[in-house]
């Protein structure tokens, strides 16, 4: 079985959520962007706020690895490339 739209992927992971003991933050920062997700039309940019839950899922899971700092303007610069990218094709 594949979980593949964003609607499907959050009725998972909240019937998960009450199971879990370890990843339980990274889960309910993960229901947090998805339900901010749903009411956008496919592919609208990133808000600053669901990047920020993007990186702080990030640092939970580099806790002891070597972090790189991932900002705003470098996710939005990589956007930007590939969208030209994809323009000129």
């Amino acid at each position: 079985m594949r979980i593949s739209s964003l609607a499907n992927i959050l009725a998972f992971i909240e019937m998960l959520l009450p199971y879990l003991r370890i990843k339980k933050e990274e889960v309910s920062l993960m229901i947090y962007f998805c339900k901010s997700r749903l009411g956008k039309p496919v592919r609208s940019p990133y808000t600053e706020e669901e990047f920020r839950i993007f990186q702080k899922i990030r640092e939970i899971h580099t806790k002891g690895r070597k972090k790189r700092k991932l900002t705003f303007e470098d996710y939005y610069n990589e956007r930007q490339l590939e969208y030209e990218t994809v323009k000129k094709l």
